[in-house]
């Protein structure tokens, strides 16, 4: 199709600042993003259709961009910046066209305003930002702005000579003076709002943080404040930083140094728990209720819904973001209670809006990250143990309970949920089995529902996704380190990686070189995937499907804890002995061999799953012989059992092993093995 699009019609992709797309420095979970982004535009390069594209892209200079577009498939243009800039450099005359436009209509004399451009340009080193900052400072007090310039005749630009300084000063100018220490709190409150929000908040929702509105009075802090941080906002009624240097500045040590009296303003902790507080003080009010849209029928699709009603901005962002905000919050009886009350009483409501919003996959990921706040996390896997051992469950381990019913709610009526909300209660709670905790709870306070006499399961089926992606038998399925995701591969050579909690596929199908595939295992970090073959192993990349690099070997496996290859080589043609090497796992560079004493051994052979033990078979001596990878000493032995052996299985934590024959499975574990 593109092949027949003229190259002028062909549309021009930019990436402004691609250096600053890995996520905010204080928020490391989205590096993974700028990594997969890198990946992406390293596939594209490489691809002959993507290549009609034009793209461009801004960046600093880095190695990890610059390998990606080489010379010889780029044209590389150098903007000067900082002590390269020269005078007369088009940046240079750009940013003197911009300061000298806003000086102007500032209604400042012309000699005035030429004495602050010949100042200011050089300082700005075509950094735009600087100049803007710079020029939304002069705006609020231009007299006060100019006789800072006069000061030293202008040369040294004391606080305003880099973009940190220049930061600096707008702080100290606009709260610096004479702030009470509830002042203080309410600008720390807004500022870091801003930052570590998912999403920017409009004024009804700053105004309800801690310190930021005085109860009984008519006192605007949350104007004051804005007022304030006029330079380095956008303009707009929802306050959002200009520039992503900003909120840098804020969690600099630089800044810690240069005012003291803010030094509580990097406590991340501290400040998702007020926005974690925020939201759910949101979701137990009144403002999220039943038929959020007001629905005059329970026929009415969401397109419909969503086009004459919208949700309040906060109720919204709430519902989305309270568990992302949880997450990073210690655990306390307050939250708990708060969070019990949402899913007891407001469940339903909340899936309302998450239907209403068109954001019904995400509730399911956001129930999931519930699940891993702190105090959940202990109980998440003891539930059903708990059960049979008649012990009771604590008021915690119900909550477990509960939101993981709730899941399975959602994730087996996620169609019609996702189409119509008014679904939630007239067919997800109808059809739902009778055990579900889900429907127990909510089902008698709709009873105008439809009622389901007969065929209604009890239990949730055992099935949770059927994954259909493949036209041949799946002969392989591997489960990532995290279990996040899950690798099938068909006897026709197809490859998919699929997400484990739907089904779906998020990368290929790939189309493998060579069909015979014995094996295969994740990287530790859930990245690459490592295809084993009779005599060789291939690692590939799961997002594109490409080959990174292939290994020789009779059989491989990853080292979980530092990502290292270990792989298994034959000496000689009767087997005197097993080489074990050890590779790096991110280029294949071979680090390390050693040789085990193995005269006599036959097959099979195995690695743990985790990489750190070998089993080998020696018939000779009739010991089964489980060496260590990590030191190295002297095995442990073990008796072979009767009858020849299959193969070897481990279980995943290495505590035990067990040698499989053709009609029995021996389990081998603190020097003693059980039939």
């Amino acid at each position: 199709m593109l092949n027949n699009v003229p190259p002028e019609e062909l549309p021009v992709i930019v990436i402004d600042a691609l250096d600053e797309c890995g996520g905010l420095r204080h928020d490391s979970s989205e590096k993974g993003d700028h990594s997969a982004l890198l990946r992406t535009l390293q596939h594209w390069v490489k691809v002959d259709y993507l290549k009609r594209f034009k793209l461009v892209i801004t960046s600093r200079k880095e190695n990890r961009i610059t390998k990606i577009f080489p010379e010889p498939i780029s044209i590389h243009v150098n903007i000067p910046s900082g002590n390269d800039v020269k005078p007369g450099d088009s940046a240079s005359e750009d940013i003197r066209i911009f300061l000298e436009s806003h000086l102007e209509g500032m209604g400042l004399r012309v000699a005035l305003i030429e004495k602050a451009l010949d100042c200011l340009v050089p300082h700005a080193a075509s950094t735009f930002i600087w100049a803007t900052i710079i020029a939304n400072f002069f705006e609020l007090d231009p007299e006060g702005r100019f006789a800072m310039l006069e000061k030293d005749d202008g040369k040294g630009l004391k606080g305003l000579d880099s973009l940190y300084s220049l930061y600096s000063t707008i702080i100290k100018e606009s709260f610096g003076h004479g702030l009470i220490e509830e002042e203080t709190r309410a600008v720390m409150s807004v500022m870091n709002a801003m930052i570590f929000a998912k999403e920017p908040l409009d004024d009804n929702a700053l105004i309800m943080l801690p310190k930021v509105k005085i109860p009984g009075s008519d006192v605007d802090r949350l104007g004051l404040i804005r007022k304030g941080l006029v330079p380095v906002i956008d303009s707009g009624p929802i306050l959002h930083f200009h520039h992503q240097s900003f909120e840098d500045f804020v969690l600099s040590s630089f800044f810690l140094q240069q005012h003291p009296e803010f030094s509580d303003v990097q406590d991340r902790v501290y400040y998702e728990r007020q926005l974690a507080v925020l939201c759910l003080k949101t979701l137990t009010s009144s403002k999220l209720h039943f038929n959020m849209c007001s629905l005059g029928s329970s026929i009415i699709k969401n397109i419909q819904a969503t086009a004459n009603t919208t949700i309040p901005p906060l109720v919204s962002y709430s519902c989305q973001y309270w568990a992302d905000h949880l997450v990073h919050t210690p655990s306390d009886e307050t939250l708990m209670e708060a969070v019990k009350f949402v899913m007891y009483e407001k469940l339903l409501f909340w899936l309302e809006v998450m239907s209403l919003s068109g954001k019904v996959y995400e509730a399911y990921l956001i129930l999931k990250r519930a699940l891993t706040w702190k105090v959940c996390l202990q109980f998440i896997f003891c539930n059903t143990p708990l059960m049979l051992a008649g012990q009771a469950l604590n008021s915690h381990h119900k909550l477990t309970l509960f939101i993981r019913d709730a899941l399975r709610f959602i994730s087996a009526f996620i169609t019609p949920i996702s189409q119509s909300a008014p679904q939630i209660y007239l067919s997800s709670l109808s059809f739902a089995p009778e055990q579900s905790l889900v429907a127990t709870k909510f089902r008698s306070r709709f009873p105008s529902t439809i009622v389901v006499t007969e065929g209604k399961p009890s239990q949730w089926p055992m099935t949770v996704f059927a994954a259909e992606h493949h036209k041949d038998r799946v002969h392989r399925l591997v489960f990532s380190p995290d279990e996040s995701t899950f690798a099938s591969i068909s006897n026709d050579g197809i490859m998919c990686v699929c997400d484990s909690e739907t089904g779906h596929c998020i990368s290929g199908p790939f189309e493998l070189a060579h069909k015979l595939v014995s094996g295969a295992c994740f990287s530790p970090d859930g990245r690459r995937i490592l295809l084993k073959f009779k005599y060789y192993a291939v690692a590939l990349d799961i997002v594109t499907g490409e080959k990174q690099f292939c290994i020789k070997g009779m059989d491989f496996v990853f080292i979980c804890h530092d990502g290292r290859i270990a792989s298994t080589h034959w000496i000689g043609g009767v087997r005197t002995g097993i080489v074990v090497k050890l590779w790096d796992g991110r280029n294949s560079a071979l680090i390390s061999e050693r040789l085990f004493g193995a005269n006599g051994a036959t097959l099979p052979t195995q690695f743990s799953l985790d990489g750190r033990f070998l089993a080998v078979t020696r018939e000779s001596d009739s010991v089964i012989e489980l060496w260590s990878l990590e030191d190295g000493k002297d095995p442990r032995r073990f008796s072979h059992p009767p009858g020849d052996l299959l193969s070897f299985v481990f279980s995943p934590t290495s505590d035990f092993f067990m040698a499989v024959s053709h009609k029995k499975i021996f389990i081998f574990g603190d020097w003693t093995h059980k039939k």
